[in-house]
């Protein structure tokens, strides 16, 4: 009785072994697919970060061709009331200040618009790496443990134990 009770405890430690040769492979695939999710996560932060930064110097060559066709448009303005003034011959410095100070205020405003749009630009950026930090922390969480040798040592050795015993009475 006590041959069949040994062949069987060594099945119980042979099943054991496959098993935590099984773990370990599964464990390893897990980590591979962790990674991978990391990288692509990487990846797509970076496609946005990219994205976000055409898109904003897309929008900020319009801003400054507009800004040009602006002050051609506001020169143009000044010359012709200048050109007016004068012909009627009721030319001010007084009017000439005036037309520049409209001028410096629009100028002012701009500047302080494109002030806006960088912070804007910026915090833009701040959101989408900070999202894709917070992806990055939630793959991490998501990775596998690690399968223990010691207790998958003891469960095999404990099986075998117990087949032995149930096979030997």
């Amino acid at each position: 009785m006590c041959i069949p009770a040994g062949v069987m405890a060594g099945l119980a430690v042979a099943s054991g072994g496959a098993q935590m040769i099984a773990q370990r492979q599964q464990y390893k695939q897990q980590m591979a697919m962790t990674a991978q999710a990391a990288a692509l996560q990487q990846q797509q932060t970076a496609k946005q970060v990219t994205g976000e930064t055409i898109r904003v110097a897309q929008e900020r060559e319009t801003a400054a061709r507009q800004s040009i066709m602006q002050d051609l448009e506001q020169a143009k303005r000044a010359a012709t009331e200048v050109t007016a003034m004068s012909q009627s011959g009721t030319t001010s410095i007084a009017a000439l200040d005036d037309q520049y100070a409209q001028y410096g205020f629009l100028r002012e405003a701009r500047a302080a618009q494109r002030k806006r749009d960088a912070l804007g630009y910026g915090m833009a950026l701040e959101e989408i790496r900070f999202g894709g930090q917070m992806e990055q922390a939630r793959i991490a969480r998501s990775r596998p443990t690690r399968p223990s040798l010691g207790l998958g040592l003891l469960s095999t050795a404990l099986n075998a134990a117990t087949t032995y015993k149930t096979f030997s009475e």
